[in-house]
């Protein structure tokens, strides 16, 4: 009986049961591998994302800086360190307290102990507008798009050559000054103007890449970081389904 059913291309049952069995295990080993893909996928987005956070917000150029040189910092090598900007003053009963920010990249050294070569806050603020700012008329009916107290730094640097103790608290105040920067609000929000936070990263950003056209938003990076995102989802949406 069963000689003829091969003979005739019959399938018995215990035949169509192998089969069924070997199915079922393809198909589990192939979710399984959907799944490892789908994990994949996901993990490189999230590193894109962060690549790009890392990139446009300072986390290796930005106040980010000091936890990532803790453990091998480029600026010892030199003989007078980096140069920085300084901000966030504050009074203390002998001197005063300051955040830094290094000037990245770490290239840009200081040739002296008083960091005579190093752009101030102020110069940064100039030159920004120079490229950027709009210097021979007014910044229209919504003004101008609010700057920074340069007097924080200009104190610090004053400080290298008198000290820091209680007379320079005297100075903070004389040196108070907010320098705006010559940029046309779209708008009476100014949805256009970079939030403050990010201001002092944005100049030195613009410093070290000698000015760049700013007229085009859409950056080449964005754009590349975005077609590959795109990319990895469709795949994804294909893989996961």
């Amino acid at each position: 009986m069963n000689n003829n059913q091969e003979e005739y291309g019959e399938i018995t049952p215990l035949q169509e049961k192998k089969e069924e069995e070997t199915v079922s295990c393809k198909s589990l080993k192939f979710d399984r591998r959907s799944k490892s893909f789908c994990v994949i996928g996901i993990l490189l987005i999230c590193c894109l994302i962060v690549v790009w956070y890392a990139v446009y917000w300072g986390i290796v150029g930005g106040n980010g800086i000091t936890a990532s040189i803790h453990r091998r910092d480029p600026c010892a090598s030199f003989k007078y360190g980096c140069c920085e900007i300084y901000s966030e003053c504050k009074i203390k009963p002998d001197h005063i307290d300051y955040e830094k920010r290094i000037i990245y990249p770490f290239e840009i050294k200081s040739e002296d102990n008083l960091y005579s070569n190093c752009p101030s806050l102020e110069t940064l603020i100039n030159k920004y507008n120079q490229h950027y700012g709009n210097m021979t008329t007014d910044c229209g009916p919504y003004g101008c798009c609010p700057g920074l107290n340069i007097g924080c730094d200009k104190t610090v640097r004053q400080s290298f050559r008198i000290g820091n103790n209680e007379e320079t608290k005297g100075f903070l105040h004389e040196n108070s000054k907010i320098i705006n920067f010559k940029i046309p609000k779209k708008d009476e929000w100014g949805s256009n103007c970079i939030n403050k936070p990010d201001l002092i990263y944005q100049l030195i950003w613009s410093y070290i890449n000698e000015y760049p056209d700013n007229d085009n938003d859409i950056d080449v990076v964005s754009i590349i970081i975005g077609v590959v995102v795109t990319c990895i989802i469709l795949w994804l949406l294909g893989v996961c389904d």
